[in-house]
């Protein structure tokens, strides 16, 4: 396997509306875990938060994912519920539990999944996670949302 990185180029500018204008990238210095099985998927996704200024821990299953958090406590958290082991809803429940006892306040988190159903978004809410997003994620949409749960 090899990796490719790509320079961006510049953007119009969403304040100014300057052609060629650069602006600060929309997640900036974000600390962000993502937590996905599937290589290519973390892959693309954590490409995508990168290009958007975020610094991006990856974790491919819960127990990765605990060791992380523990170890740089993210500003948001992104996660697949189709983990191997211990799902997105265990792990999120394990991070809820962690942060109780440390007397910390809750992590945004992002529940990234194909499971679609209206049933799939109410689990993921009463497991804790604050927004439910089907796969494949909509680049807009998430950097909105993370900014969003962020305070940006």
């Amino acid at each position: 396997m090899f990796i490719v990185h790509l320079p961006l180029t510049p953007v119009e500018s969403a304040r100014t509306g300057a052609p060629g204008h650069v602006s600060d990238p929309p997640l900036k210095g974000a600390r962000l875990l993502l937590v996905e099985d599937d290589p290519a998927t973390r892959f693309a996704i954590a490409r995508l938060l990168l290009n958007a200024g975020a610094v991006v821990a990856t974790a491919a299953d819960a127990t990765e994912a605990m060791e992380e958090f523990a170890r740089a406590r993210p500003e948001a958290i992104v996660c697949d519920i189709g983990l191997p082991g211990a799902d997105g809803y265990e792990l999120i429940r394990r991070i809820r539990a962690a942060e109780a006892e440390a007397g910390n306040g809750h992590t945004p988190a992002v529940a990234l999944t194909a499971f679609a159903r209206d049933e799939d978004r109410r689990k993921a809410l009463e497991s804790g996670f604050q927004v439910h997003i089907s796969k494949p994620p909509d680049a807009d949409q998430l950097i909105k949302v993370l900014r969003g749960m962020m305070g940006g």
